[in-house]
């Protein structure tokens, strides 16, 4: 059951939160006008192997991870959600930019995401 769950619009400034290593971050990445971030399996490789070293940098953990062909969503468990969203975007669409000659930005910017608190009973 969720005890505390909000969603923040891209572009509204966000509420202070307390610090809390636990607290559990859902990140949404979205291409610009429904724009596949993923045209091949090898892509989807990559995108993973850039979150699992950001979730390192950023001593982070993911609960779960859905990659959608335009879109993605993880529950990331850490302190650092934005410093990591911000690494993981730009790490990817330098990848895409280079493969696919892409001019311009691949994401949705500012990145959206919401933060949950999970309570299990």
């Amino acid at each position: 059951m969720w005890e505390e769950f909000f969603y923040l619009p891209v572009g509204r400034p966000e509420p202070p939160q307390p610090k809390n290593p636990e607290r559990v971050n859902h990140l949404i990445l979205k291409g610009i006008n429904g724009r596949p971030l993923f045209l091949y399996d090898q892509d989807y490789k990559r995108f993973l192997s850039f979150l699992n070293k950001h979730l390192k940098t950023f001593d982070s953990r993911i609960y779960a991870f859905l990659l959608m062909t335009n879109h993605t969503h993880q529950l990331i468990v850490g302190d650092h959600i934005d410093e990591l969203a911000n690494a993981l975007v730009f790490s990817y669409e330098s990848y895409y930019r280079q493969k696919y000659h892409l001019k311009g930005h691949l994401f949705i910017k500012p990145v959206a995401y919401q933060k949950a608190v999970l309570s299990w009973q």
